[in-house]
């Protein structure tokens, strides 16, 4: 929670936690709302599909290929008029997610929402969470993209330390 607020005072928009719901998508596990009138605002326990929202396909991107053929082999829903729903664009989606370290959502989840996700990793180097920085539409600016994503990131792999230290047995 300290890293998820640090970047909420930094970024001035809402940071949440997100983690698999088996197979079906990511749930919203914590947040911190940003201090802006406007906000974007996901209850906690909301969930969202894999394929269309920033926590989702970060999670996709470092997941095992079976894993990811298993949600990718199903129907997948058109949430926006952004979204994308052809499987192979998404593979393509989640290599670029794999090599830049992080995943874009630009109102693919819902309309005027955008968000930027980055995996948390497990020591096995698959995905168990995801954090990620949330924004109405207007607000989102593509120059801030790779500041936050590197943020993202650096998080992230803070989070990874704190768990592998915690669960070192």
């Amino acid at each position: 929670m300290p890293l998820m607020r640090e970047l909420g005072a930094t970024t001035a928009e809402t940071i949440h936690l997100a983690v698999p719901g088996g197979t079906q998508g990511v749930v919203t596990l914590d947040r911190v709302d940003s201090t802006q009138p406007v906000r974007v605002y996901n209850p906690i326990g909301a969930t969202f599909p894999f394929h269309s929202c920033a926590s989702g396909k970060s999670i996709l991107a470092f997941w095992p290929q079976q894993r990811v053929d298993e949600v990718l082999s199903r129907p997948l829903l058109k949430m926006t008029d952004r979204t994308t729903t052809d499987p192979e664009a998404l593979r393509i989606e989640l290599d670029e997610v794999r090599q830049r370290g992080y995943a874009l959502n630009t109102a693919e989840n819902r309309p005027g929402v955008c968000a930027i996700g980055c995996p948390i990793l497990e020591r096995d180097g698959y995905a168990v969470a995801s954090v990620g920085i949330s924004m109405p539409q207007d607000r989102y600016d593509w120059r801030h993209v790779p500041k936050w994503g590197e943020q993202l990131i650096a998080a992230a792999k803070k989070i990874e330390s704190a768990w592998v230290s915690s669960n070192a047995n």
